[in-house]
């Protein structure tokens, strides 16, 4: 067995109660995936100058007891220190575990008839409760790393079954993680798209109703259109010695937002961009907010676009969302986005 130096290191035996954090099988396999994230940022503030990575446990305690407590369970507990303050550590069971004692260089710690601590106490402290959340997304990102080596397939085969200007429809094999293959797997390749949540200077949103011809319906939804590219295609090429030539997004949102509705804004921020339909589509959905919109010119719409513009309060999109009037996903959830 690999020899560590933290203190309670040799029975550290205690399994993970969920199976978020891939690879981290005990106390141990936690401690050696933080060794690489510890760091200054989420190190304690009054600690920070002091901080190396001679010492990278120094200042982490707290943080590090609670995320060990999220994948481990038990309870965290503190060794009273100087100036009020609690050296916090990890109890399961009988099990005693302190994954930052390096930190004190050989000092004995006394871990026995110590106070529990509370993470509500402690994350009252907003920088201590932001280091948490810090320390505890490096290590999803750190361990998900593991999982997309075993998780991810391996595309075998790809009939293109139909490729013009609009779409390019494939049929694909792909590879399993444990070497068995399958098919047909259909996919499609379309042009990325923006989708604004306008709002004008009164507080009303700038909607459009317009007909939807995979649903049959017209419906009621936000400005929303494709990003140009200069190639004359609806989709982004799959050829890697190709560069992306496409519209920046913002911009492409500014032209949408003005062809469409015939408003500007000067008040503009990206909430998100996100796959449109990552099961079966490659393209990408950009969603911005759009404040403080004024109405500056007429509508300016394409020969295939009829659409009536509506101007909605709060109230009218929640109310249609519930009614089934408000019916593209991605616009539902730039709606529940937007500040």
């Amino acid at each position: 067995m690999k020899e560590y130096r933290f203190y309670g290191w040799e029975k550290a035996d205690a399994a993970p109660v969920n199976n978020n954090f891939a690879g981290i099988n005990d106390p141990r396999d936690l401690y050696d995936a933080l060794s690489d994230i510890w760091c200054e940022d989420t190190c304690a503030p009054r600690l920070r100058e002091e901080w190396s990575k001679d010492n990278p446990t120094l200042g982490q305690c707290s943080i590090t007891a609670f995320l060990a407590q999220d994948i481990f369970g038990g309870e965290v507990y503190g060794v009273p220190r100087e100036g009020g303050n609690f050296h916090c550590y990890n109890v399961i069971g009988d099990v005693i575990f302190d994954l930052t004692s390096e930190q004190f260089k050989g000092e004995e710690l006394d871990y026995s008839d110590n106070p529990k601590q509370l993470r509500e106490v402690h994350f009252s402290k907003e920088e201590k409760r932001l280091r948490y959340e810090s320390l505890r997304a490096m290590l999803f990102k750190k361990q998900d790393e593991i999982e997309n080596k075993e998780l991810s397939w391996s595309k075998t085969k790809c009939e293109h079954l139909i490729k013009d200007k609009w779409i390019d429809f494939r049929r694909s094999a792909y590879r399993f993680p444990d070497g068995t293959e399958f098919e047909p797997f259909y996919s499609y390749s379309r042009r990325d798209y923006v989708v604004i949540v306008a709002s004008d200077t009164d507080g009303n949103f700038i909607c459009v109703r317009q007909f939807r011809q995979g649903i049959g319906r017209v419906t009621t939804e936000f400005c929303a259109g494709g990003i140009e590219r200069s190639d004359g295609h609806e989709y982004r090429t799959d050829d890697p010695s190709k560069e992306d030539d496409s519209e920046d997004a913002l911009l492409a949102a500014k032209r949408e937002l003005l062809e469409e509705t015939g408003y500007e804004s000067d008040d503009w921020e990206q909430l998100l961009s996100v796959p449109s339909n990552a099961t079966i589509a490659d393209n990408y959905a950009y969603i911005f907010s759009a404040k403080n919109c004024r109405k500056v010119s007429s509508q300016q719409l394409d020969d295939t676009e009829f659409l009536k513009v509506k101007l909605l309060t709060e109230a009218d999109i929640t109310e249609r969302i519930k009614n089934g009037d408000f019916l593209q996903a991605v616009h539902v959830m730039a709606w529940l986005l937007r500040r």
